[in-house]
Order: structure tokens, then sequence, then C-alpha cells
């Protein structure tokens, strides 16, 4: 399209001064980008720092070695959860899949992507497609599934419910309080057993020696 820029005033503005704006935009955003990594790094008891990716539940980690200057090689997590019991990680899971929705909705991105979040679930290794003609490998079949699944996800991400998603959230929480308030009160009866059963068990040997 051929389409002159002005400046406010109705000037033309040159290349040499588009690319000063350029520049200039691009160094305010990364700063304002090194600023938030910054901010939203956190050190590990074993002094790695840890920086958050697209979504909560993804990180990558540096590793800095004694007396070294910090390894530049990053390890990568995209699935980062803890363990849970049953329905708190149902909630946990619709949560996370809530996230990645608002994600996809908010950013004309094609992150974060879904290979090695499915292969991080998995506990696998992200199979790595060979391009070169005549190299014959099950992993190129595997590659290409994962990426077109993880179109096919985000697609469905975006037509899926967000109320649904919420709702969902919402009684898979209330499930995993119910469920942790059963296990509590089970703890309880068998601590009650157990301790009446000992008081039971003193009190007939303090018979039989009386």
């Amino acid at each position: 399209m051929n389409a002159d820029t002005v400046d406010g005033v109705g000037n033309l503005v040159g290349e040499e001064a588009l690319q000063a704006l350029a520049d200039h935009i691009t160094a305010v955003m990364s700063r304002r980008y090194c600023a938030a990594m910054t901010d939203s790094c956190v050190r590990l008891p074993d002094g790695s720092l840890r920086y958050p990716l697209d979504v909560s539940f993804q990180n990558f980690t540096y590793v800095k070695a004694p007396g070294k200057r910090m390894s530049r090689k990053a390890t990568f997590n995209y699935f980062d959860v803890p363990a849970l019991p049953f329905y708190a990680a149902r909630a946990q899971a619709f949560r996370m899949v809530e996230e990645l929705q608002r994600t996809f909705a908010a950013h004309e991105i094609n992150r974060p992507s879904f290979g090695p979040m499915i292969a991080d679930a998995f506990g696998v290794e992200p199979p790595r497609g060979d391009m070169r003609r005549g190299v014959a490998l099950r992993d190129n079949v595997v590659a290409c599934f994962i990426e077109i699944l993880g179109t096919v996800l985000k697609n469905g991400l975006a037509n899926t419910n967000p109320e649904w998603l919420q709702k969902s959230a919402e009684r898979s929480e209330r499930w995993a309080a119910d469920d942790a308030e059963r296990h509590a009160a089970a703890k309880r009866d068998f601590s009650a057993r157990m301790k009446a059963a000992k008081a039971a068990k003193k009190a007939a040997r303090e018979g039989a020696a009386s």
C-alpha cells in the first residue's frame, strides 16, 4: 500500500525519523519487558532463577554455577503443577484451561504451544520431526500429529463456553472442599478410635494388675 506518514501537524515524516521512532519504541518495550521479567523473577533455594512464561503454570529456570557466569541455557517447564487430590486436581485443570482461553483471546500469538505442554503433561520429551528428504521416522508422524492437534485444541478452546469452564471449576472446588472435610473427619474418627482402644487396653492392664 502506497501511503505516507505525517506528524500531528501534517508534516511528512521521513524514513530516518520513522526508523528512529521504531528504534525508540523497541527500546522502550525492551526495557519494560526486562523490568517485568526482573519483577516476576523468583530465586529458588538452590540459587536458580525462575521466570514465568505466558501462563502461570509455565516457566523457565536459569541455573547459576558457583563461581561462573549464569548459564544461558534455560530449563523449560510447560506443565508445572503440584500433586493434588482428584477433585482439587480437577478444579486446577479447569482453572488452567480458563487461563489458556483468556490468554489466547487477549493475544494474537501462537503460544503457549500445545506440543510441549502435552509432552510435559505426559512426562515425555517433545518429538522432533526431521524434514530432510527420505528420512523416515515415527517421530515425524508424532510431531505432525501433535502440531495439528494443537491447532484443533486452540480452535476448540476459542469456541468453548467460558461460563461452563467457570462453573465446572467452582463445582470441582466445592467437591474438593467436601472431599477434604470427609478425609479430615475420617482421620479424626480413626484417631479417636485409636485413643479409645489404647485407653481400654491401659484400663484392662491396670485392672488385671490390681
